[in-house]
């Protein structure tokens, strides 16, 4: 997509004199595509590599001084940026003027924002993937319950989706306000569901060195974890510890007596 002062055109012809030029194009095609453009294009064209999964390699980029080539990808559902929810572009530059210049050709959406592009490509993995796992599990209790998949797709759609938009604005009702003050970790965040299973398993260790055993772990309630006395985070730190050397004695064996 070729952009010059605002106006814009899909035809490579147009290319030669454009001031931004977008690739929104299969990932297999960018560099074929940049390799060509590089040299049609005027001094002073910005080009934008907008596929997710492509970084530019800045060193053959260097061979053709006055364009600027930028990774710049775009934090958004595609679909849901068509029906008016906002989409942010990351974009993978420290000069104020090529920012300056996207900025204003990419009005449309929420942001354009100077940042790491290489880590979108993980953030939109992680959003996709815990709605997906949230999706399942709602679909699965449902099901379980005996509710239409009808009433589910509702409720997926919008109870579940304007729940976690209501999060994002802080606009959240009685309720789910109370359940996300419960939903708190240690740190006063909310639970990292990839980090207890490795926190459970440091307690697990600690304690197997200790000589003890975790057989159950039953909170009474989700609350925050004082760092300072609790013996289980102590117990989660690691320590260095001596070895003499010397196996422990061996207590004397006891026999029932019949």
């Amino acid at each position: 997509m070729c952009i010059r002062d605002r106006s814009w055109s899909v035809s490579p012809e147009q290319a030669r004199d454009a001031d931004l030029i977008a690739l929104v194009v299969p990932a297999s095609a960018v560099r074929e595509i940049l390799e060509k453009l590089q040299v049609l294009v005027k001094k002073g064209t910005v080009i934008l590599n907008m596929a997710t999964t492509v970084t530019i390699d800045p060193t053959p980029a260097a061979k053709h001084p006055g364009i600027t080539v930028v990774d710049a990808k775009i934090i958004g559902h595609a679909a849901s940026m068509s029906r008016g929810e906002p989409g942010i572009v990351v974009v993978k530059t420290a000069n104020a003027e090529v920012l300056s210049l996207i900025r204003h050709q990419l009005r449309g959406f929420a942001d354009v924002v100077q940042g790491d592009a290489d880590r979108v490509q993980a953030v939109n993995t992680i959003g996709s993937t815990e709605g997906i796992k949230a999706a399942v599990a709602v679909r699965k209790q449902l099901r379980a319950m005996g509710i239409p998949d009808a009433w589910t797709d509702v409720v997926i759609r919008s109870v579940c989706a304007g729940t976690m938009k209501a999060f994002t604005e802080n606009d959240l009702g009685g309720f789910a306000l109370e359940l996300a003050k419960k939903l708190q970790t240690i740190d006063g965040s909310l639970i990292d569901y990839e980090y207890m299973p490795s926190y459970l398993e440091q307690l697990q260790n600690a304690a197997t060195r200790t000589g003890n055993a975790i057989v159950r772990i039953q909170p009474d309630e989700l609350r925050p974890l004082d760092l300072q006395r609790s013996p289980l985070a102590k117990a989660a730190t690691p320590t260095t510890e001596q070895v003499s050397g010397q196996r422990p004695a061996k207590a004397p064996a006891t026999w029932p007596c019949w």
